[in-house]
C-alpha cells in the first residue's frame, strides 16, 4: 500500500517537474493544432487552422522523397485549405506538418477510389531561446532517445559535444559572451532528426 502511494506521488511529482521545466514555452503549447482530414470521397486533403494557432509549414512528399506541395499557413481567422489529390498517381505519400514545437508526419495511402491516413507520428522539437549572447535549449524527450548536443564554429570545427541517455527532459545553456566574433551553430540530434540554431557573436 505504501509503495503504491509512493509510486503515485512520484508520478505526480514527475508530471509537475515536466510542467515547470517547459514553463517558458507555455504560451506556444496552448496554441491549437492544425487539423488534417482525409476526404476520401473527393480524394483530397483538408487542412483546418484555428484562430491563434502557430504558423505551420505543410509539405506533401511522394514515395521518392520529392516535395510536391509546400505552404506556410499563418494564424488569423479560421483558415481552411483543401488540396486536390485526384491527379496524383496511386501510392504512399507523407504529409509533414511542422510548427515551432513539433513535427507531425502523416502516412497517406492514395488508392484509385479513395485516400486514407494510415499512420501518424509526432516528434517534439527542441526549443531554442536566445537572450543576448546566451542560448537555452529545452527538449521534451518522451521516447527517451539518446540526445546529442554539439556546437560548431563557422569553419565546421566541433567545439563542444555532449550526449544524454534516457532523460525525459534535456536542458542545456551556452554562454557566448566571451567567445570570438563568429557564427556558431548549435545542433540537437536524437535517433531520428537533427535540429539547428545559429547564434552570431559580434
Amino acid at each position: 500500500m505504501k509503495w503504491a502511494l509512493k509510486k503515485k506521488v512520484m508520478k505526480k511529482a514527475m508530471k509537475v517537474t515536466l510542467m515547470i521545466a517547459l514553463m517558458f514555452v507555455t504560451t506556444l503549447s496552448m496554441a491549437k493544432d492544425l487539423k488534417v482530414i482525409a476526404n476520401s470521397n473527393e480524394k483530397s486533403l483538408v487542412f483546418e487552422m484555428e484562430p491563434y494557432a502557430q504558423a505551420t509549414y505543410i509539405r506533401v512528399v511522394d514515395g521518392e522523397e520529392r516535395i510536391i506541395y509546400s505552404e506556410r499557413m499563418v494564424s488569423g481567422d479560421v483558415l481552411i485549405k483543401k488540396i486536390n489529390l485526384s491527379k496524383l498517381p496511386v501510392g504512399v505519400y507523407t504529409v509533414e506538418v511542422e510548427d515551432a514545437l513539433k513535427r507531425v508526419n502523416y502516412t497517406l495511402l492514395l488508392e484509385a477510389s479513395k485516400v486514407t491516413i494510415t499512420d501518424r507520428k509526432e516528434d517534439n522539437k527542441p526549443v531554442f531561446r536566445k537572450e543576448g549572447d546566451r542560448i537555452f535549449i529545452n527538449l521534451l524527450n518522451l521516447d527517451l532517445h539518446t540526445v546529442e548536443i554539439t556546437v560548431y564554429d563557422s569553419t565546421g570545427r566541433k567545439l563542444f559535444s555532449e550526449s544524454s541517455e534516457g532523460a525525459q527532459i534535456v536542458q542545456k545553456a551556452f554562454n557566448f559572451e566571451n567567445a570570438y566574433s563568429d557564427s556558431y551553430t548549435v545542433m540537437v540530434r536524437d535517433m531520428e532528426s537533427a535540429y539547428y540554431e545559429e547564434i552570431i557573436v559580434k
